[in-house]
């Protein structure tokens, strides 16, 4: 039997189990469920490590609504999403190199190519696409011929010519500046001043780390202050995180139309892209990049919050992170080049290194926001490095296919357990494609970058999207097993380099998610370029042959107990599925994705989640035939973006950042919604959680979620003395929840968690800023219409 180790970790928040739920399971147990489970938003790859011993051997833009304010374009609203409110402004190949274990097997030799088992011929005539960004073009600059200056960081400040000015609020239609802007309008500039001074060096979003306490009500000056700062946290996923940064950027952009916002906008972008430049492999991600020091802090090394440094003794950089030459990347800042001051003023050089291994996750920061900015850049150079990145990362995927599914007994039992083992509620609908059937899974996968393949790694651009498969791993073939395993542990590339690592895989003829992505790609390269070969891998491959559309229908069939659920691949498949119905006219395939925003993820998935950005990107997404939850989201939205403030316990300073506080259980359950109770796992949820299931002769725990009794109110008990941490029945609103870095990919259910020292970590603010941004744009939020930012003299 193979053994599956996990690596698991005890929340502070919780009495019994994780109060932020850890993936399903990893590399092995996804590929898995992969073969037949038709889900994606529950199920996260997560950190589970295979016992190596013991394994057997362009278009022009189609806005879909607005916020209708301050620009004059024509909408679409043949599908009435969402309408302007009522008082609305109306002004080659690169497996790792030779040698290592990526060829092509079982009997398929060179230039041999046998894509065509187990799918259905495409009709010769493809429909068309008709793309474009969801994005309008951008308001006129108000402020041409004015006398007035346009700003883009609220209550900076300036001095010029011996007066000094300050960014203050300006009203266009009255031409006043507002001496009391609307309160979640001004807060929103105040997290985006935050948020673009402290939370985003160079561009890449990250948690704030102070050295000691940081109190409600602590001034900016002082909690700002580089004497206070400790670290940031989160680098690793700023590729990811980034993105909600730009979509802000882009969007206030296109309802201002002011020069500053612009230039706001351009600089993230520009410092965005240097995030493939510094890997200098085309289509390649790094998930951040820094600067290293081999001294450390207390033997003089430069300390700054305005760069991410590494520090040897302090910070892991054993693998997957990597030196580069920071002399031909223009856009890169000059500390990287010359150096940063140490406490002497000395400039000191560090060693840019670049962080690798990037995920799924990573790369839907930039496929969801860099199409959509494209269209509202001026710099073509910038528009020229999209246009080449983007679809080079789909074209450097690889294509792996797993045939003879239905020759395998074992196989044919394992589906059998997971489509109707115990613990698992499988929601299929009676139209649903029957993945049970499939004869073969197709797969494409990202070949890790590493210290063991640099000197071979393909580092040049493919021309085309693979469609003839790198691997093959046949089931009716005697060593089927061993070669799943092989796959699996190329999978762990996140913790031990391999040659032939896998960075990530998409399952687009099984998974729904994965289907989703691939559609996505495939959409954005074809608006990006034109090139038909995008074209046709969307109509002719992913739909015609692997039925991506049809799969696409069950993302959210495969139900996880929340106990021991995940919520983190939710964020980086509501998102592209927005995105890409935004992108597309009105057509078959956007009626069909917006039956799965309705279905799937709403009705599947998020009805009860109580979720700010997701109810809002459903409800503007979603036409009214189809949306039978979209008043309800919206008033879900309507009540809790406000909500969205500094510390939920103290009401006087609201318009602070959001902070680690405590908010105590007691607390949370006195305080529960009228309409939500505390609910307890039923045995069937805990012995899935617990116990799991044997596939293939392994056992696939999840986590254990029970552990001795301890009394506290609400706890729930068991029938052999154990207990449980209770749930709410529905997502809570804002004031009840703790404190994470980024809300979108935490559970909403979990609740109750305190800390030894109060407000030592810090929010970048997101959560708030780009749905209220995504709300204007939609006509869903009439905050702030009509204003902007502008230089205001303010003395001498």
């Amino acid at each position: 039997m193979i053994e599956i180790r996990y690596d698991t970790t005890l929340d502070e928040s919780t009495k019994h189990g994780r109060g932020r739920s850890t993936p399903l399971a990893g590399a092995f147990l996804w590929l898995l469920l992969a073969l037949l489970i038709p889900a994606c938003g529950g199920i996260e790859r997560g950190r589970v490590y295979v016992d190596r011993e013991r394994a057997d051997a362009s278009t022009p833009p189609l806005p879909d609504a607005a916020d209708a304010a301050d620009r004059s374009v024509t909408i679409d609203t043949t599908d009435d999403l969402v309408k302007p409110l009522p008082d609305a402004d109306a002004n080659g190949d690169v497996d790792g190199g030779a040698g290592d274990s990526l060829e092509v097997e079982d009997g398929l030799g060179d230039g041999e190519s046998d894509v065509s088992i187990d799918v259905e011929e495409p009709d010769l005539e493809l429909p068309p696409l008709e793309v474009g960004s969801p994005i309008p073009a951008p308001a006129p600059d108000p402020l041409v011929g004015s006398g007035l200056t346009s700003c883009g960081v609220y209550r900076a400040e300036r001095c010029d010519a011996g007066e000094r000015y300050r960014c203050a609020v300006y009203d266009k239609k009255t031409q006043q500046f507002v001496e009391t802007p609307d309160p979640l309008f001004e807060r929103v500039l105040l997290y985006e001043r935050w948020y673009d001074l402290y939370h985003s060096p160079n561009s890449m979003r990250v948690e704030r780390q102070f050295k000691s306490a940081t109190l409600p009500g602590t001034p900016e000056s002082v909690w700002g202050a580089l004497e206070h700062f400790d670290r940031f946290l989160g680098e690793g996923d700023s590729a990811l995180h980034s993105w909600p940064g730009m979509m802000a950027k882009m969007i206030r952009y296109t309802l201002s139309g002011t020069e500053a916002d612009y230039q706001r906008l351009e600089r993230y972008v520009r410092d965005y892209l240097t995030l493939f430049a510094v890997t200098g492999i085309p289509g390649y991600l790094a998930r951040s990049h820094g600067l290293y020091y081999e001294q450390t802090i207390e033997e003089g090394a430069p300390f700054t919050d305005q760069h991410i440094l590494w520090y040897k003794g302090r910070d892991d950089l054993t693998h997957n992170v990597f030196a580069f030459d920071a002399a031909p990347i223009a856009d890169l800042p000059d500390a990287y080049r010359d150096g940063l001051p140490d406490v002497t003023g000395k400039l000191v050089k560090g060693t840019p290194m670049w962080r690798g291994n990037p995920s799924i996750d990573s790369y839907t920061g930039a496929t969801v926001s860099l199409p959509l900015v494209y269209p509202l850049l001026r710099d073509e150079s910038l528009k020229a490095t999209i246009r080449y990145q983007l679809p080079c990362y789909l074209k450097r995927l690889r294509r792996i296919e797993l045939r003879n599914l239905q020759q395998n007994p074992i196989v044919l039992e394992a589906v059998q357990k997971l489509l109707g083992g115990a613990g698992y509620k499988v929601r299929l609908d009676p139209d649903d494609i029957d993945l049970t059937t499939l004869e073969t899974v197709v797969g494409y996968y990202l070949p890790t970058y590493n210290h063991n393949n640099a000197s071979t790694f393909d580092a040049t651009c493919p021309d085309t999207v693979a469609l003839t498969p790198t691997r093959v791993i046949d089931a009716a073939a005697a060593n089927w097993q061993t070669k799943l395993v092989q796959l699996a542990l190329d999978l762990q590339s996140a913790g031990a380099e391999k040659s032939s690592g896998i960075d990530h895989i998409y399952i687009p003829s099984v998974r729904g998610g994965d289907a989703i992505h691939m559609m996505h790609l495939a959409a954005l390269s074809y608006m990006l370029t034109g090139e038909e070969q995008y074209r046709t891998f969307l109509f002719g491959e992913l739909i015609g042959k692997l039925h991506a559309d049809k799969v696409a229908l069950t993302t959210m069939a495969l139900l996880i107990p929340d106990w021991c659920g995940t919520y983190y691949g939710d964020h980086i498949t509501v998102s592209p599925l927005w995105a890409l119905i935004g992108m597309l006219a009105p057509s078959p395939l956007r009626t069909t994705l917006q039956k799965v925003m309705e279905t799937e993820v709403w009705q599947k998935r998020i009805v009860n989640q109580r979720h700010i950005k997701f109810n809002l990107l459903y409800s503007v997404s979603t036409p009214e035939e189809l949306a039978t939850g979209k008043s309800v989201a919206l008033a879900q939205f309507l009540a809790d973006l406000p909500q969205l403030s500094g510390n939920s316990l103290d009401p006087l300073v609201p318009d602070d950042p959001r902070r680690n506080y405590d908010v105590p259980r007691s607390y949370v359950i006195d305080n529960l919604p009228s309409d939500t109770a505390l609910r307890c796992p039923l045995d069937a949820e805990r012995d899935f959680c617990e116990k799991g299931f044997e596939i293939l002769g392994i056992q696939f725990p999840i986590e254990s979620i029970s552990g001795p009794c301890e009394g506290y109110p609400g706890e729930c008990s068991f029938s052999d003395g154990m207990c449980s941490r209770p749930l709410p029945t529905n997502g809570l609103p804002p004031k009840l929840r703790f404190y994470e870095g980024s809300w979108y990919g935490s559970s909403p259910f979990e609740f109750g968690r305190t800390y030894p020292v109060q407000g030592t970590v810090q929010s970048p603010g997101l959560e708030l800023i780009e749905p209220f941004w995504i709300a204007r744009l939609y006509g869903v939020l009439d905050n702030g219409v009509g204003q902007i930012l502008v230089w205001k003299p303010d003395g001498t």
